[in-house]
């Protein structure tokens, strides 16, 4: 007897992409980066209080970023790829596979994030044009940061946008300026503008590293 194979019409026999993941875009991660960024800052700006006279601002710079990878690393693995900004907007970072990421991922893709940094921060906006909207560190660690509930909201860029750097500005960068003040010893006038020189000096190296 032949057999006879019924075709259903309104079934589709196009293959379904369903594991295709929702990549998180360029600004939803930057507003994430900038809730991080503030984080990141009070956290090392208290450290300089505590500890700004007693030891070389080189050796603070140092500490300030250990606190940062590991802030970002123990985070990342430990609350299944976010940090309290990816939370706020809702993404996380995943490996290419969609698996968590792990402690070896997560230290080479912080580790990698100074050569997204130094050049120019070449390797963040090249996530702007990017097919996986991947960072130069995500490719070298092969993540990508997917969405973690919805559609990006305009709250969410409020913000990372407009909020942390009203925080910033208003709260941040006078404490740091003032305890840049405060490490460095009066030997001038105080209105004076060498006395002013030394403090911005003082502030770029304690708030770069």
């Amino acid at each position: 007897m032949e057999q006879v194979t019924l075709n259903n019409p309104s079934v589709s026999t196009a293959p379904i992409n369903s594991n295709q993941p929702n990549y998180a875009g360029f600004y939803r991660r930057g507003a994430a980066l900038a809730v991080d960024g503030l984080i990141i800052g009070c956290i090392t700006l208290l450290l300089r209080v505590v500890l700004g006279k007693i030891i070389p601002t080189a050796i603070a710079s140092n500490i300030s970023y250990l606190i940062s990878f590991l802030y970002y690393v123990i985070l990342w693995v430990q609350t299944n790829g976010q940090t309290p900004g990816k939370k706020l907007v809702k993404i996380r970072i995943v490996r290419e596979d969609g698996r968590p990421i792990d402690w070896v991922t997560a230290g080479l893709r912080q580790i990698f994030t100074l050569v997204s940094s130094y050049v120019f921060l070449l390797g963040y906006i090249w996530a702007y044009r990017d097919k996986k909207k991947q960072t130069w560190h995500d490719k070298i660690a092969k993540t990508i940061v997917v969405e973690d509930g919805g559609p990006a909201t305009t709250s969410m860029y409020l913000l990372g946008y407009l909020v942390v750097p009203i925080i910033s500005i208003v709260v941040y960068i006078p404490l740091s300026v003032a305890l840049a003040a405060y490490m460095t010893p009066v030997s001038t006038s105080p209105l004076s503008l060498s006395y002013l020189f030394d403090i911005f000096q003082k502030w770029v190296k304690t708030n770069t590293h």
